[in-house]
């Protein structure tokens, strides 16, 4: 039975089964570069429109110096969110690498990690990628490899082996030790295709 493995490019434990690579990053030379969060979108939520996911998740983060003594965003917050949104550049590290966030500002709700994670990421991410050319290969490479029972590597920045920790998808979703890189929503996506 045909598996989807989600790892990190430096993971040399790969399956034993026959098995197809997919870089899912910028870093592809390939179409496959077109699922990274970076290339897909534009966005459209109530939150606002941003021109690529990327942009739509970072700059939807609060971080300590743009809050009031109440905690509430502050003016130059929404500047630079609306800023970021308006990038035609993804930005990962908008408020620099290592940056901890407060929160993340949602239609005026503040969200902890992991329901940011479900309501903004996988849900914007989920829709806006399944339009792409890159989405419609990679289902047929997925329908492909559940023909001729191969499993599928979709390569990740922000993966690890969830194969090896027995993780089932609510598992990943709700591990907040861990970061979510995109190709798990898209393994979320094509586990739920069959022939």
């Amino acid at each position: 039975m045909s598996k989807i493995w989600v790892l990190p490019f430096w993971d040399k434990k790969l399956p034993e089964n026959s098995h197809v690579i997919i870089n899912t990053t910028t870093k592809s030379k390939n179409w496959s570069r077109g699922l990274s969060p970076m290339l897909v979108g534009q966005i459209y939520s109530d939150n606002g429109i941003a021109l690529n996911m990327e942009n739509f998740w970072q700059y939807a983060k609060v971080y300590q110096h743009q809050v009031d003594e109440n905690g509430e965003p502050k003016l130059e917050y929404f500047n630079w969110k609306n800023k970021g949104y308006n990038k035609q550049f993804a930005d990962r590290y908008p408020a620099g690498k290592g940056a901890i966030p407060l929160y993340t500002w949602y239609c005026g709700e503040k969200l902890g990690y992991i329901d940011a994670r479900k309501r903004l990421y996988v849900k914007y991410y989920g829709e806006a990628v399944v339009k792409t050319e890159a989405f419609k290969q990679l289902k047929e490479i997925w329908l492909n490899c559940l023909r001729n029972n191969q499993d599928l590597v979709l390569q990740d920045f922000d993966a690890y082996n969830h194969r090896i920790l027995n993780y089932s998808w609510d598992n990943i979703l709700h591990d907040e030790s861990r970061k979510m890189g995109h190709a798990f929503v898209l393994a979320k996506l094509l586990s739920e295709i069959k022939l």
